[in-house]
């Protein structure tokens, strides 16, 4: 299904800031971004976890979709993504990391992206413990240099695609917010490892 909006521009003409979707962010410094563009209920589970992954330490951006129904509206695909605070912030880092979600009932992670190393990082922390997919399918390799991923200072970044049905297994319930609290022994796993990953990079 195609994008009702083809950039920020179009979507904040419709729509309005509070109501139907709010721009969190923290710039703490570093070299490493965490971030999703389709956080909320664009893509439920992507705000907690790039929360969880950022801590207390790393810098982190969400566009969340905060509708009680039809978030998916939000959704801009990532070589689009223009929001212009995102696009400041994630030029200030060397390296970032995106989370998303994907439509697909069998639990998978896609690895996307430019930057190899960090890539080379993350399939090597993840591989073993959870379904790793490095040859994704078409849309969702993330090579695209407008890709907001890679809109860093080194023109490179990394990508997590979480599909349905992995994201389901990370919370007590993932269709709404009450049951993402709940989060499973998968999820505390999958963001320590994401860290050390990014730690080490």
């Amino acid at each position: 299904m195609s994008d009702r909006y083809q950039n920020f521009a179009e979507l904040k003409a419709g729509c309005r800031a509070g109501r139907d979707y709010n721009i969190r962010m923290e710039d703490r410094g570093g070299r490493v971004l965490v971030f999703s563009p389709h956080a909320g209920g664009i893509e439920p589970g992507t705000s907690e976890l790039v929360r969880a992954i950022a801590g207390a330490d790393l810098s982190y951006y969400l566009f969340e979709g905060i509708r009680s129904g039809n978030n998916s509206e939000l959704h801009i695909t990532s070589h689009h993504f223009d929001e212009p605070r995102c696009v400041g912030l994630i030029e200030k880092f060397e390296i970032s990391l995106a989370l998303h979600g994907y439509n697909k009932f069998e639990p998978m992670i896609y690895l996307g992206g430019k930057n190899e190393r960090l890539k080379e990082k993350l399939k090597e922390a993840l591989t073993g413990s959870f379904p790793l997919q490095d040859k994704n399918e078409v849309g969702l390799d993330g090579l695209d240099p407008m890709n907001i991923c890679n809109r860093t200072a080194s023109g490179s970044g990394a990508q997590l695609e979480f599909s349905t049905g992995f994201r389901r297994e990370l919370f007590g319930n993932l269709e709404h917010e009450s049951g993402r609290r709940v989060k499973s022994p998968d999820f505390l796993e999958l963001v320590a490892l994401i860290r050390r990953a990014i730690a080490d990079d």
